[in-house]
């Protein structure tokens, strides 16, 4: 009786086991994101980017991913690559015009160098929000432009 209660349970993971193998498979497919930077004043200097995918974080705190790139004939894009179709993600960016590493700010914290948001989200009452600046990735492939502002009234 003892080996034919087990031959059922071996029976029960084996079905299981076959019911399993034959679902669909779905893989997470990997995306990429491309962020083209227009509306240079200065043509040189260095881009800096951040991704964020948690809200909370967003502009100022931990980032998913960062590239930094040097600007080359007026032209700066950025490509994240390896996300997750359906996700919502932010960018933020600001043109490091001298090159010293640092985005430079005058007094009360107005920017000096130009900067920009995903969907181009304004800052006239300080940083945007991530729900002002996000966009749901929907293809394995995605292209968003931002428009760099030179002052918080751009």
């Amino acid at each position: 009786m003892k080996t034919a209660s087990c031959l059922k349970k071996l029976i029960g993971v084996f079905a299981a086991l076959l019911i399993t193998l034959a679902l669909p498979i779905q893989t997470a497919q990997a995306a990429n994101l491309i962020v083209n930077v227009v509306n240079f004043s200065i043509k040189t200097g260095t881009m800096h980017a951040g991704l964020y995918d948690v809200p909370e974080e967003f502009p100022r705190g931990k980032k998913m991913a960062g590239q930094n790139i040097k600007i080359k004939e007026g032209k700066a894009q950025f490509v994240f690559k390896g996300l997750t179709i359906g996700k919502r993600y932010a960018v933020a960016i600001y043109h490091d015009e001298n090159n010293n590493g640092e985005f430079d700010k005058a007094f009360l914290g107005i920017p000096l160098e130009a900067f920009g948001f995903s969907r181009d989200a304004g800052v006239l009452a300080g940083a945007p929000s991530f729900e002002d600046s996000n966009v749901k990735l929907k293809a394995n492939k995605m292209e968003l432009t931002i428009r760099l502002k030179h002052s918080v009234f751009d």
